[in-house]
């Protein structure tokens, strides 16, 4: 059994949060002086947050945080006020890194900075990520994200269709594909081979209901209105049970 499993058989076996609290005190005592104790500490809290004890995942990083002050632990922490949606908290923890590894953070510091409103300088972290890490493709998915919130299409477009066409095996492909469709919808001409090309791509078959509905919705914009149908009808047949949305779907293609 590895001490990370030990650890966790002996707090699952607690009947309550006080007894609880006693034997994290107890791990805070050893973790003082003894690194591995306080590296499976960090990964209890992991397990915290992942169940959804985030308040509980918080605690334990930030008495790990008050025994010993590390960027690791300071990025968890604001991680994990993140996941929280508490984004001033996470705001504030991130400001606290400093030097070099602000660079290897500036994600989760744009995504924060995103969910507080601070589209500029969001934008500004994730344009420098993108130009000095220019073969990793999650800033180019959270660029896009992050213009498309804002209902800059073209840009959202752009960033979309180089992780589509240069990170294809790196990213969700289906999901990026969806929202390439979804702005090509609101463009005033509709490109509709562009669109079929992006849903015939080989190995990204029409799997399911959203998909073949926002086709249906693009044939119906082009006003090639049996295909429009096709469509619909797959989508409540990908989706038989949800009699609301299939009534809703005849009525956006009829």
């Amino acid at each position: 059994m590895s001490l990370f499993e030990q650890m966790m058989k002996d707090l699952s076996q607690l009947d309550n949060m006080e007894e609880l609290s006693i034997v994290l005190e107890e791990y805070y005592i050893e973790a003082e002086s003894n690194p591995s104790i306080y590296k499976e500490l960090i990964n209890v809290a992991e397990y915290y947050g992942q169940t959804g004890y985030r308040d509980m995942q918080i605690e334990i990083l930030t008495v790990l945080y008050e025994i010993e002050i590390s960027s690791n632990i300071i990025y968890f922490i604001a991680k994990a006020y993140y996941d929280y949606a508490q984004f001033e908290e996470a705001y504030s923890w991130i400001k606290r890194l400093e030097g070099p590894i602000r660079n290897k953070t500036s994600l989760l510091e744009a995504r924060i900075l995103s969910e507080l409103g601070d589209f500029n300088q969001a934008k500004d972290l994730l344009l420098a990520n993108v130009k000095k890490f220019p073969t990793k493709p999650q800033a180019y998915v959270l660029i896009a994200d992050l213009y498309l919130s804002n209902h800059v299409f073209d840009k959202a477009e752009e960033f979309y269709q180089t992780a589509f066409d240069y990170f294809y095996d790196q990213i969700d492909a289906r999901a990026i594909r969806l929202k390439l469709v979804e702005i090509a919808i609101q463009k005033e001409v509709i490109d509709i081979e562009k669109i079929d090309k992006l849903m015939q791509v080989k190995d990204l078959p029409i799997e399911n209901s959203e998909e073949a509905f926002i086709l249906a919705l693009a044939y119906k914009k082009a006003f090639q209105y049996q295909q429009a149908i096709k469509y619909a009808s797959d989508s409540i047949a990908m989706d038989f049970d949800n009699l609301e949305r299939g009534e809703k779907y005849y009525y956006y293609v009829k």
